[in-house]
Formats: C-alpha cells, sequence, structure tokens
C-alpha cells in the first residue's frame, strides 16, 4: 500500500516495490543546483500573463469536444501544437518508468486508447411547434446546447408527433391513463429523470425540459439553456425558462400537449480513440518521484469553463519550460509531468499506460474550471484540498461550495503539506494589493482528483466555483475572467516547480507553515468545542457530545502530525537526516501543546497510532 505519509529513512518502496536507494540518489546529482526556497513565484509569474491560455479558450471553446469526436481531436491538436510552438519537443509514448534522456526541455507526447462504446456525434437538431401559431423551441445552429448528449437521430425528414406536459414528469401517477409511446414528454425536473421514466420505462420518442443545477441563476439569465445528457435511446431536447413558458402555453391551448416536429441528426462514429496528451519537464533527480499537474478540456460547446483550466495549464508549462531553458530557474530535481485529457477518463489512460509513473506520484493538482462571474468585484480562486477531517465533519469556517459535499473515496487519509503549502503560494499570489479573493474548502470530488485519490495520491484541485454560466448556451469566451486564469496558471505552476525543486531550505519553511496553521486550527476548533459543550469555569464539560469533540480533535491532531511526517519526502532520502530532527522535535512540541489544550476544556486525548509513536515520543 501506498503510504502518503511515512518514509523510511533507507528507502521508499512504492507499490510496484521500487526500491530507492541512498547511495545511488547521492550520485546522480549532476545538474541540480541548491534551489530558490519558496519565491518562485518572482521568477515564473512574468511568463504568465494570461495571452496563451486567451487565446486557446477562444479557439477550443467552439468545439463541441465530446471524448472521442473530431472536435475533440482537433481540441487536443490545438494544444499539442501550442506545446511544441513554445520549446516542448513532440516525441513518441516512452516506456513507462524514468523521464526519457538525450531531449533538451520538455517533451510531449500522446497516448491513445480504443473505446469500448459507439460515440454519437452531433450534427444537427430543431424542435417546433407545428400550426398557425408554431415557432422554433430549439435550434442546434444557433445554439449547440439545445441538444442532449448521446441523442440518437429522428427519421429522415423528422418526427411529427404530440408532445404532453406531465408537469414533472419524473412521478409514476403523471403518466397513469397518459400512452406516451412515440409522443415527446416535457417536464419542469432534471432531463435525465424524465428520460428514464418517459423513454427507458414507456417507450416515449424524447423529453424536453428547461432544467438547470440551482446555482445556475435562471431567474437572472432567462435565455440560458443548460446542458444535459441521455442514454442511447431516442432524444433529448433543451430550452430556456423563457421558451419553456411558450412550450406550455402552446400545450396549455391544446389540452395538455401540442404538435411538434423533431429533427435530430447525429453521427454514430465507429473505431474512434481516446486521445491524452502528457507532457514533462524530466527531473535531473530521475529516481524521486514526479509531481503532476492535470487538466481536463472535454465538454459541449460553448464551453469557456470547461477549457479555462486546460489553458491555465498550458501557460503554466510553457512559463516553467521557458524560465528553464533561460536560465531564470534551476532544473528540478523532480519532474513535473502536465496531462490534458477527458474529464476522469484522461486521467485513467495515464495510469493504464503508466502505472509505475502514476503509482508513484509525489502529488497532484487538478486545475479546472477557472472562468470565473464576470462581475465587478475580481472572482474567488478556490483550492479544494486534499482530504482531512473537515471533508467528514465539516464546521466553521470551512464550509462547502454549491458543488456540494461527496463521499470521499477512500477514508481515513493521512495528512499532507499539499494543500497548506498550496495554499501559501496562492495567498502570495493573489493577496496583498492585488485583492483578487481565495478560499480552501473541504473535499467534494467530481473531477479526476477522484481518479488519483482513490490510488492513494495526494491530490488536490484549483478552480472557482459557482459559475452560474458554467455548461450552459452562455459560456463563452466572453465570460471568463482572465485575471482568474492568470492566478490559476501562476498558483500551479509555482506551487508544483517548488515541490518538483526538492530544496531543503524549502523543506525548514515547510515545517513552520505546518507548525503555524496547525496551531491556528487547534485554536479554532478548542474554541467551537467549548461553546458546544457549554466548558464551565473550571474547565468541565456540562452538555454536548463529549466523544464526539474528542474524535474531531484527535482527528485533526493526527492529520497535522502527519502532514508534518510528510516533510521528509520532501527532500532528496541523502538529506533527510538533516531535518529529521526538526520534524521529530515540531511533532512532538505540537502533540503535547494539542493534548495541553484539550484537557483544559476536559477532554481525553486519544493514543496515536503506532506509525507517528517513533517521531513523537522520546
Amino acid at each position: 500500500m501506498h503510504t502518503m505519509s511515512s518514509y523510511h529513512p533507507l528507502s521508499a518502496p512504492g507499490r510496484h516495490g521500487t526500491l530507492r536507494l541512498l547511495a545511488i540518489s547521492l550520485l546522480v546529482m549532476t545538474g541540480c543546483g541548491r534551489g530558490t526556497p519558496l519565491n518562485a513565484d518572482r521568477f515564473l509569474l512574468p511568463y504568465i500573463d494570461g495571452t496563451v491560455s486567451g487565446e486557446l479558450i477562444e479557439a477550443l471553446a467552439p468545439l463541441q469536444r465530446l471524448p472521442g469526436t473530431p472536435d475533440f481531436d482537433t481540441a487536443l491538436d490545438l494544444i499539442l501544437d501550442r506545446l511544441e510552438a513554445g520549446g516542448f519537443a513532440i516525441v513518441d509514448e516512452p516506456p513507462d518508468g524514468p523521464p526519457l534522456t538525450g531531449v533538451s526541455g520538455g517533451y510531449a507526447f500522446v497516448l491513445r486508447d480504443s473505446l469500448p462504446y459507439e460515440i454519437i456525434n452531433p450534427i444537427s437538431a430543431r424542435l417546433e411547434v407545428t400550426g398557425p401559431d408554431g415557432f422554433t423551441a430549439a435550434d442546434y445552429d444557433e445554439t449547440p446546447m439545445v441538444l442532449a448528449g448521446n441523442s440518437r437521430a429522428t427519421p429522415a425528414g423528422g418526427l411529427t408527433t404530440r408532445m404532453i406536459n406531465l408537469g414533472n414528469g419524473t412521478f409514476d401517477e403523471e403518466y397513469e391513463g397518459v400512452d406516451v409511446a412515440g409522443a415527446i414528454v416535457y417536464g419542469r425536473q432534471q432531463l435525465a429523470d424524465i428520460y428514464r421514466n418517459a423513454v427507458l420505462e414507456r417507450g416515449a420518442a424524447g423529453v424536453v425540459s428547461a432544467s438547470a443545477p440551482s446555482w445556475q441563476d435562471t431567474d437572472s439569465h432567462p435565455d440560458l439553456v443548460s446542458w444535459s445528457v441521455v442514454g442511447r435511446e431516442g432524444f433529448g431536447f433543451k430550452v430556456s425558462i423563457a421558451t419553456a413558458l411558450r412550450l406550455e402555453q402552446a400545450m396549455e391551448r391544446g389540452g395538455g400537449g401540442t404538435e411538434v416536429r423533431a429533427t435530430v441528426l447525429t453521427q454514430p462514429l465507429e473505431g474512434r480513440y481516446l486521445r491524452t496528451l502528457v507532457a514533462e519537464i524530466p527531473g535531473c533527480e530521475p529516481l524521486l518521484e514526479r509531481v503532476a499537474l492535470v487538466a481536463s478540456f472535454s465538454g459541449p460547446a460553448p464551453g469557456a469553463g470547461d477549457v479555462s483550466g486546460a489553458a491555465a495549464l498550458v501557460e503554466a508549462a510553457l512559463a516553467i519550460n521557458t524560465a528553464i531553458r533561460e536560465g531564470k530557474l534551476e532544473s528540478p530535481r523532480r519532474g513535473i509531468v502536465f496531462v490534458w485529457g477527458a474529464t476522469m477518463m484522461g486521467t485513467d489512460s495515464w495510469a493504464r499506460h503508466h502505472p509505475t509513473v502514476v503509482d508513484e506520484l509525489h502529488s497532484a493538482t487538478v486545475v479546472h474550471l477557472l472562468a470565473g462571474r464576470q462581475e465587478a468585484e475580481p472572482s474567488r480562486l478556490l483550492l479544494e484540498g486534499v482530504p482531512d477531517p473537515a471533508s467528514v465533519w465539516t464546521r466553521p469556517p470551512d464550509e462547502h461550495t454549491p458543488w456540494g459535499a461527496a463521499i470521499l473515496p477512500y477514508w481515513p487519509f493521512e495528512g499532507h503539506y499539499l494543500s497548506l503549502l498550496t495554499a501559501e503560494v496562492a495567498m502570495r499570489i493573489t493577496g496583498g494589493d492585488r485583492g483578487r479573493p481565495f478560499a480552501t474548502h473541504p473535499y467534494e470530488g467530481g473531477a479526476d482528483h477522484d481518479e488519483l485519490l482513490e490510488q492513494l495520491i495526494p491530490a488536490q484541485r484549483l478552480w472557482s466555483f459557482p459559475d452560474p454560466l458554467y455548461r450552459s448556451s452562455l459560456d463563452s469566451p466572453g465570460h471568463v475572467e482572465r485575471g482568474l486564469v492568470t492566478a490559476g496558471a501562476g498558483v500551479a505552476a509555482v506551487t508544483a516547480y517548488e515541490i518538483a525543486l526538492a530544496d531543503l531550505a524549502a523543506a525548514r519553511k515547510l515545517i513552520t507553515l505546518v507548525y503555524n496553521r496547525a496551531r491556528e486550527r487547534m485554536e479554532i476548533l478548542i474554541d467551537l468545542a467549548r461553546d458546544n459543550l457549554q466548558v464551565d469555569d473550571e474547565g468541565v464539560p456540562t452538555a454536548g457530545d463529549r466523544f464526539l469533540e474528542q474524535e474531531i480533535l484527535n482527528a485533526w491532531k493526527i492529520w497535522y502530525l502527519e502532514a508534518l511526517e510528510t516533510i521528509r519526502a520532501h527532500i532528496l532520502p541523502g538529506e533527510i537526516l538533516k531535518i529529521d530532527s526538526s520534524i521529530s522535535v515540531t511533532m512532538r512540541t505540537l502533540s503535547e501543546e494539542w493534548d495541553e489544550r484539550m484537557q483544559s476544556i476536559g477532554l481525553v486525548p486519544l493514543p496515536l497510532p503506532q506509525r507517528l509513536l517513533p517521531n513523537v515520543e522520546f
């Protein structure tokens, strides 16, 4: 099992049994400098001005980037061309394992996987209310978002049938006495739910809905069309709230339904491949595990939100590569890997092609949804940190975004310094007189970090949410706040480079950083517990659930102790002894202070896990 926080002083076995010997590591030192601890932003940010990402967002957003379609391949090729123009060598897929040698600077390659299912490529679609008072309710040529993903084609010339208003369209009683076979069912609930009831269970030809997630502010945007997906039978149309009102009026005049003509043209594609783009800036210590930056670009058109993170990652990759090539930054000791692909599927492809590389990653950051709100104030940059106790017990000041909490892919996750360092970098880049809001929040899932967390790799997400126009007909390049994209690119680039540099002085600063953040968290938790337990002047709890408060406080203590321990894996194995005692003393001090604060309000510290005892006990 891959252990996030432990690092043996003599060897570090990965899940494939790789043995990294100190003697070898100490010999592979050529090309590595001493590093510039925790200030890479001074050298990287001048290379990140939004030009590259802005151009890519404009080019990628209009494409229907559904996995396996020609437009998806076009988008990948545009990213690949930009990497090549920026100094990355294009190579054939290298073998799993150490980085390529003999290539000057960064390099990029494309992975290819067979797709086991048929790809449905959308071409055109139209929904019309017929008769003298008819109108066009949906036209793919004008608004591609109106056609639900996976929709099947209608017969040549279209399908003329009755559209029936069933209210919600999701309750069995709504269908009693109503024959919907061959008809189109309209409802107010989520399209996928109506589709299951109407098409899959009762033989309807298709479904129509104006549904949208609660965070998509349809009151402010009545013309917004929110994208949806259906299964492999029939078809689905999405319409705006304004259009839905016209449809409901037409059906009311028709006694609960109206005649419509649906014309859907889609192209089934067989023999298509899923392509994933991987680039690497090789580290000069080939035995060290890599650090990864991942972004997806799949999605419907228009789709500026889905491509904003991928565009930011291109700019980050070019900035690091160029700064190293021009001598502004030293070659990192760890390799930095960049991945672009279909959501979830790209990361999964990379893991299958290069299992050793992925298995032995140091950490990963997913760069995702940096579109923003385009309001008067700068959009807020968010960091969804590695899983921690707030992912289970969410208490102030932690709070979830409207995306919502999710079940952890694995628990307990051991603590890690990754998100604490990233937050520190983000505050340097966004704070001060720059004035961009920044916040962290507990794990929520739904992006490529899920795939990595399931393999016990410390992984987090940089993003901005909610974005009311995300995956809607209004999600255009003009909606993107470019300053947010460059901020995300800067945070991703600086954090990855500082981890890849594996600098000893930076590791010493990390010890202080983790300890200070732990103390801050401890005081917040103690104050909350004191209030919840109504602790009296003698320090005795008089109400509340004492066992719950003990469990939460102990879980956080262990998490921060483990985060301190992971700093041993920040540097070269041969340098561990130079900070080993500092980490142990800090862990011991934090544990004692934490226990004293718990006891001051009548709570009992629980025994530490066996793996932490050698570094905490005398």
